[in-house]
């Protein structure tokens, strides 16, 4: 992933898949990010989730997206809203430019007995469909979700702009703009109406993943991530989810395309391509055990048809 602008876009989770970082402060909890993207490998949106509520939208390319529910193809133009609690994974194909803002619901009331959150607020939280929201232009509306957020396009992303544009500059100087704090409010409650309004209008024909598909699946994805460098299989995922190993097989593909297996496969070489870059002194076969992978010789295999190098050559770049 190539930064372009505003704050480090690099993504770093925990045990849980949440993402570590808290975007903008206690005080004034929301910030701006532009990012490039292009296919390579290792250079895409980790599967995570975070508290705070994600608009996107594409200045250049194509970006892939998924959440547990939705498979979305984003073009020039197009915006994305992610509801927060999520998990998303996005890919760029083959090349994607976009700006993002991330922002805690705090921000526009954190009050729960107010009308701001009574009436707006909760029905956007709580709408059974508002896991991700297609924003298209009205000539790209294939999905349909997007429907009313479609006819209010032309706003919803005027606002967008104007709180990218107030939010880059406060970032870099926070008191150059008396009220600007405001302002950036102003135009993401704005938007917050709209996607209220849209989530509540289409919950009653939504058909998603269920909320324990997630569940299982994020339990699973934790225990890869714990348990990765032992020797484990399809039964023990499938274990750590209380379900069956063919149950295990359904969730994952219906969530990520793939399988449990293929999944721990593709963790243990993103770990591997971790060390061998900040621990140089390592030699690849420690690497390989230490990733869990039961000879050198099958790690650099897999490692060589993943990134398309040798662990060794990849530790010389």
């Amino acid at each position: 992933m190539n930064v372009a602008k505003s704050n480090d876009c690099t993504i770093t989770m925990d045990r849980n898949q949440k993402e570590r970082l808290h975007h903008g402060s206690l005080s004034f909890p929301c910030a701006s990010y532009e990012a490039t993207f292009t296919n390579d490998e290792g250079d895409d949106i980790p599967w995570h989730w975070h508290d705070e509520l994600e608009l996107i939208f594409i200045e250049e390319g194509v970006l892939t997206l998924q959440t547990p529910s939705f498979h979305f193809t984003l073009t020039k133009g197009d915006g994305i809203f992610i509801h927060s609690g999520i998990l998303h994974y996005a890919v760029a194909a083959p090349f994607c430019s976009m700006n993002s803002l991330l922002f805690h619901t705090d921000l526009i009331c954190s009050e729960k007995d107010q009308i701001f959150y009574q009436k707006y607020l909760k029905p956007l939280i709580t709408a059974s469909n508002s896991e991700a929201l297609l924003i298209s232009e009205p000539s790209y509306a294939p999905f349909r979700n997007s429907s009313y957020l479609t006819k209010n396009y032309l706003q919803i992303r005027n606002d967008f702009q104007s709180a990218y544009h107030h939010l880059s500059n406060y970032e870099h100087a926070p008191n150059a703009t008396f009220g600007v704090e405001f302002a950036i409010r102003n135009h993401l409650s704005t938007i917050c109406i709209f996607l209220s309004k849209a989530a509540t209008e289409e919950s009653l024909n939504s058909s998603t993943i269920s909320t324990i598909d997630t569940y299982r699946f994020k339990k699973m994805v934790k225990f890869i991530e714990e348990q990765y460098q032992k020797q484990i299989y399809l039964k023990d995922i499938a274990a750590s989810a209380n379900i069956s190993s063919r149950e295990c097989l359904r969730c994952f593909h219906k969530i990520t395309k793939t399988s449990p297996i293929q999944y721990l496969l593709n963790y243990r070489l993103s770990r591997a391509s971790l060390l061998l870059s900040s621990e140089p002194f390592k030699t690849v076969t420690e690497i390989a055990y230490s990733c869990g992978f039961k000879s050198s010789s099958y790690f650099t295999k897999m490692f060589r048809l993943h990134f398309l190098v040798s662990p060794t050559e990849y530790k010389k770049t």
